[in-house]
């Protein structure tokens, strides 16, 4: 009989022990829990943003034709002020905002930018693509996500394809134009028709929403351009964050082309038809266009006589096999010749080899060695575009490499 007293009262603080522990250590557990449920839906919610909301809302979420996502007002405060600011955040990814297809910023009297251009609704009960789950994991992203990963899970650019149809310009200049924006690595970012990459806007119908100032501007220093004063669908003024986009170096016969070439793309801009606010938004005395014609618009050229993407870049009815991963034996490089071809192609990316919206070359050809980094030329890695023979012959990527194992 003691000895099942003594067992029972044994048991007995055995389970007080494991009572006490249990409400001791189940919240750290629980909170354990729900950060690994968070950090999930935050990686998954990366990958959603780089697929479907970078060329709109920016690479680091500053904004471009969508207004910027990484403010302070949906990351910062308690865990009720954070909550109600997924609410807003969740609604338009769920039930998007009206405005029109085309991107439309129109010029108020203010110098204010006004954009009227839709978000579409991304659910499935919409028509969109998102589960309410993929809604949930984007807006974790918005909110606790770290904005530099979007970029890396873009995936490469597609650089051939179909070019959309240009207006007022002859085949040839459209031609000319369209290998202009691929030399100078433009597709690595920008859609254009069914091609190019995602990280920086769509830029098919640019011409649309854009005037030749503008495009000029932005090309040769986008920190020139004037990201402050955008009122957004919404009706709120909300200022973009600083571009990632490089200056482009050209020279000014190369500047015109590549402007010229971008302002015929999509629909001529018609003032008359500046697109109807969404209810309860504040309407503009008057507003001026970006690119109103000042002239009736020229003829629309035809797409089928438009060049495409195979025009200035035949593609062959098989994929060419990957540039073997070796330097030319025959062909000596020139480090100053080598900094000429970088200065034009790379440069923009890599400014002065260091880290730019590409990574730093810095110590590159130590680490790799001239045949892996040809092959990364030859055939593109990741965002980086390929720069074939006739953007960057044998002799000068001899002579960039040469430049590149400067770098040090």
């Amino acid at each position: 009989m003691y000895r099942k007293l003594v067992l029972s009262v044994i048991l007995m603080l055995v389970l007080v022990v494991l009572t006490v522990a249990y409400v001791a250590f189940e919240p750290s557990r629980q909170a354990g829990a729900a950060k690994r449920q968070r950090d999930e839906a935050v990686a998954q919610g990366a990958k959603l943003y780089a697929a479907s909301c970078m060329s709109c809302h920016g690479p680091r979420g500053g904004g471009a034709i969508g207004p910027p996502l990484d403010r302070a007002v949906f990351r910062e405060g308690g865990p009720e002020e954070l909550r109600a600011a997924s609410e807003p955040l969740r609604e338009a990814i769920r039930a998007g905002r009206p405005g029109t297809a085309i991107p439309s910023f129109l010029r108020a009297p203010d110098g204010s930018w006004i954009s009227r251009t839709v978000m579409p609704p991304w659910t499935q009960e919409k028509g969109g693509p998102l589960t309410a789950q993929g809604v949930e994991d984007l807006v974790a992203f918005i909110q606790y996500g770290d904005w530099s990963k979007p970029v890396a899970l873009a995936g490469a650019p597609k650089m051939e394809g179909q070019a959309p149809a240009t207006r007022g310009l002859s085949p040839q200049e459209a031609e000319k134009g369209l290998a202009l924006f691929r030399a100078k690595g433009c597709l690595g970012c920008h859609a254009l028709g069914n091609m190019g990459g995602k990280q920086g806007p769509d830029l098919t119908n640019v011409g649309s929403w854009r005037d030749a100032q503008f495009l000029r501007d932005v090309i040769q220093d986008p920190n020139r351009v004037d990201r402050s004063n955008y009122i957004w669908i919404t009706g709120q003024k909300i200022p973009m964050g600083k571009p990632l986009m490089p200056a482009i170096p050209m020279n000014a016969d190369e500047l015109k082309t590549l402007v010229d070439y971008l302002s015929a793309l999509g629909p001529a801009p018609i003032a008359a038809q500046a697109p109807r606010p969404a209810a309860g938004l504040p309407t503009p005395a008057a507003v001026v266009p970006t690119a109103a014609p000042t002239a009736a618009p020229p003829a629309v050229t035809k797409p089928q006589a438009t060049p495409t993407a195979a025009a200035s870049a035949p593609t062959p009815t098989t994929a060419p096999a990957p540039a073997a991963p070796t330097r030319p034996e025959a062909v000596a490089g020139d480090p100053a010749l080598g900094k000429t071809v970088f200065d034009a192609s790379c440069n923009a990316c890599h400014p002065s080899g260091r880290q730019g919206v590409g990574p730093s070359l810095v110590g590159l050809a130590t680490r790799q060695g001239e045949g892996a980094i040809s092959s990364s030329i030859r055939n593109g890695k990741g965002s980086m575009p390929p720069f074939a023979e006739s953007t960057i012959n044998a002799k000068q990527l001899a002579d960039l490499l040469a430049f590149l194992g400067t770098l040090k």
